[in-house]
């Protein structure tokens, strides 16, 4: 127990600092969070309202919807993702690893956060 306590604070501080180092003035500010499950929202709800008092937009999907895309018109539709589905086997819609690696290739930025418990 004192482990999993002991990796979540590291998490947070992580992300903390992470999501710090994204708040450049004149930045783009535009968020996917994938969720597994949308629970993880309200789990999470004190980052995800860090990240909205620093001015990002957040848009929040479920990371198997079918509609899921990072391109549209040949242009991002978002600057960064938050990858919070470590249940996810595959992606739903238009996303891949191949596009995740394009998207970063391009300048965005991914964080992924996992889970051993399945």
């Amino acid at each position: 127990m004192a482990r999993l306590s002991i990796i979540c604070i590291g998490l947070i501080l992580f992300v903390t600092v992470w999501s710090s180092s994204l708040n450049i003035e004149g930045s783009s500010k535009r968020v996917l969070v994938l969720l597994d499950n949308l629970a993880i929202r309200e789990t999470h709800s004190f980052y995800f309202k860090q990240l909205r008092d620093r001015g990002f937009d957040l848009t929040y999907k479920s990371s198997d919807d079918s509609n899921l895309q990072l391109v549209k018109y040949g242009e991002y539709i978002y600057d960064h993702i938050i990858l919070f589905a470590p249940a996810t086997k595959e992606f739903g819609g238009r996303l891949d690893a191949e596009i995740l690696t394009q998207f970063v290739d391009a300048g965005g930025n991914v964080l992924v956060a996992g889970s051993h418990i399945i």
